[in-house]
């Protein structure tokens, strides 16, 4: 909570740049992580993480229509309880698998050859986003989000908690959604369960 409020939470429209020439769509390394989400072991579980796959297929649909209005797109892709779109760029829920770290406050999601990943690894330095020079969040949102909230958020060591990525378009736009909106889900439904 700030100020008796309860902390502000990630809004597909404020995770998209229409301003911006190329990339606006913002994948995992450019959403944040709430440093009271990232800061607790409870979230790292494997019975929550299950619960945010499990959730992510809706939140996929409300991005979709996010996009759709403010990028004037016009995506539209078939979600079924087992698979993501239609084609070759499908992918199959049941072939998403959630890795949980058992001694670390760490765990990563894997389709293939791509895989997105959160927290604290032995050995790696946490992924960290500097959004100096622009974020489309808003400005009093970034600094909800922020490592150190004292620190203006123009300062060029201001930073966020963030997703690391790898291999991240390989598998086509499908899986792309799935682990922005895991991203998104996870960080949501991680406050409530803090209950920030």
């Amino acid at each position: 909570m700030i100020d008796g409020q309860p902390t502000p939470r990630l809004i597909h429209e404020e995770i998209l740049a229409p301003t911006r020439q190329v990339v606006k769509i913002l994948s995992p390394t450019e959403i944040p992580v709430h440093p009271s989400v990232y800061s607790s072991d409870q979230v790292f579980q494997f019975s929550f993480l299950r619960r945010v796959h499990e959730a992510t297929p809706e939140a996929i649909i409300r991005d979709m229509d996010a996009i759709n209005r403010v990028l004037g797109s016009s995506i539209n892709m078939e979600i079924t309880p087992q698979q993501l779109g239609i084609g070759e760029t499908a992918i199959e829920l049941g072939d998403i698998n959630i890795y949980p770290s058992s001694k670390k406050r760490y765990f990563s999601v894997h389709y293939f050859s791509t895989s997105m990943s959160l927290g604290d690894l032995e050995g790696y330095a946490p992924k960290i986003l500097r959004p100096y020079g622009g974020h489309p969040m808003p400005k009093e949102k970034l600094v909800a989000y922020a490592i150190d909230p004292t620190m203006d958020v123009n300062n060029p060591d201001f930073t966020l908690h963030c997703w690391d990525t790898n291999n991240y378009q390989d598998n086509g736009l499908p899986l792309m959604l799935y682990l922005r909106n895991f991203a998104i889900t996870f960080n949501n439904m991680a406050l409530d369960e803090i209950g920030l």
